[in-house]
């Protein structure tokens, strides 16, 4: 799981705190590779972007074990109408992963 103040952190905790669910976090990682690595070897579950799942994982489905997470939404948001090429660039990059 990524270190706090990651929001997909906030949320699960959220939720598996409302619905009474017993948790723990056995791992913590700035880099989603080293997250998706953890859960791959197997130390447990994490919450991640539906794009940002690797082949090698699989989403699980919601039930009274894993309740819903809910939507996050994201913002771009930029002081000036007229961009540099690198922020456009960047731009575009962020909304082709998060869709």
């Amino acid at each position: 799981m990524a270190p706090t103040p990651c929001l997909y952190r906030a949320r699960a905790i959220k939720v598996l705190k409302d619905c009474g669910r017993s948790w723990r976090i056995s791992y913590t990682n700035t880099d989603i590779s080293g997250i998706q690595t953890a859960i791959e070897e197997g130390l447990g579950v994490t919450v991640l972007a539906h794009k940002t799942v690797p082949d090698s994982l699989r989403i699980l489905p919601v039930s009274q074990r894993f309740p819903r997470l809910g939507r996050v939404g994201i913002h771009l948001v930029q002081k000036e109408k007229v961009v540099p090429d690198s922020v456009a660039r960047l731009v575009d990059y962020v909304s082709a992963i998060v869709g």
